[in-house]
């Protein structure tokens, strides 16, 4: 497996992250992908909703490659955009003790098309269950940003601060070699986001 670059800093280009005091470093490769997501989603929307999930596997099911997460976010990112509410997203894939791993998943949303946490709630759980035979999802918090807020940059950092756990190294370290850690969407030229997938 690839060595990975890590940082117990409590800074990443100037914007606050989350080593819990030190006590655990983050991953720079997720760190950069997360600040170009934010960059380049607040750039294509004027308002932008974050919200945080756990996706886990139910006790009867689960795999050890990444692919219900990536079949996952195909099925919901064709809908989301079918609504018009162009997702994009970051997953991280965890696991310390259980049986199988689980996602922390971050995903981005055009406010001005969707301002209902509850729906997106609903959206993300019936993809999951769906992909994964009855797979659990749980709602973490969500963020708000708005291009011409006043508050824009105190908002910006404090979303990256929180989304700075996805970066966390310590629940990372049990993944199979050649398994992805982690998967952002990519821009299109369109400034449409497409979910990537190796299965």
């Amino acid at each position: 497996m690839p060595r990975r670059t890590t940082t117990f800093d409590t800074h990443y280009e100037g914007l606050p992250i989350n080593t819990f005091g030190g006590a655990f470093s983050c991953e720079l490769s997720i760190l950069r992908r997360t600040k170009m997501l934010l960059d380049n989603y607040i750039s294509a929307h004027s308002q932008m909703l974050v919200v945080g999930y756990v996706l886990k596997f139910s006790t009867e099911s689960g795999d050890m490659s990444n692919c219900s997460i990536e079949k996952c976010m195909h099925k919901l990112c064709d809908e989301l955009n079918r609504l018009g509410y162009d997702p994009g997203y970051l997953w991280v894939r965890e696991q310390k003790t259980s049986q199988h791993q689980h996602y922390h998943l971050a995903l981005l949303i055009n406010r001005n098309k969707c301002q209902s946490v509850k729906h997106l709630y609903r959206l993300v759980s019936e993809g999951w269950g769906e992909i994964t035979n009855s797979g659990v999802v749980e709602p973490m918090a969500y963020k708000i940003l708005r291009r011409n807020s006043p508050t824009l940059t105190a908002d910006y950092a404090d979303c990256f601060h929180w989304l700075s756990y996805w970066a966390k190294t310590n629940t990372k370290d049990r993944v199979v070699p050649h398994i992805r850690r982690f998967s952002t969407s990519q821009p299109k030229l369109s400034s449409s986001w497409v979910a990537v997938s190796s299965c």
